[in-house]
C-alpha cells in the first residue's frame, strides 16, 4: 500500500505499459484517489540514472541517507515513480 493510501489497499495496481521517455515501454500503475483513477509512470534504475544524472552507487547512497526517492519494489525489480523524480528534481534546483 502507498504512503499516502492512494492504491486501494485489496488491489496493488495493475501495471500497463505506455511510450516513456526513452522510447521504449514504462510501466504504469493505476492509483486509486478520492475516486479518481490516475495513471503513474514507473522508471527503472537506468531511466532513473539517465534522468538524474548520477550514478547507480550514488542514487542507492542518498537514498540509505533519505536523501532520494525510495524505489517500489515489484517482485524483485525496483521502480521510482516519475512524480516522485520530477518532485525531488524540483526540491534540490529551487535550494
Amino acid at each position: 500500500m502507498e504512503e499516502h493510501g492512494c492504491i486501494c489497499p485489496g488491489n496493488p495496481g495493475q501495471a500497463n505499459s505506455g511510450e516513456g521517455l526513452f522510447k521504449k515501454k514504462i510501466h504504469t500503475i493505476k492509483l486509486f484517489c478520492k475516486g479518481e483513477i490516475m495513471a503513474e509512470k514507473l522508471l527503472t534504475l537506468t531511466d532513473v540514472v539517465k534522468i538524474v544524472g548520477f550514478k547507480k552507487s550514488t542514487i542507492y547512497k542518498f537514498i540509505k541517507e533519505g536523501k532520494f526517492p525510495k524505489q517500489i519494489k515489484i517482485g524483485k525489480s525496483s521502480r521510482w515513480k516519475l512524480s516522485d523524480i520530477q518532485k525531488w528534481m524540483k526540491e534540490v534546483t529551487s535550494a
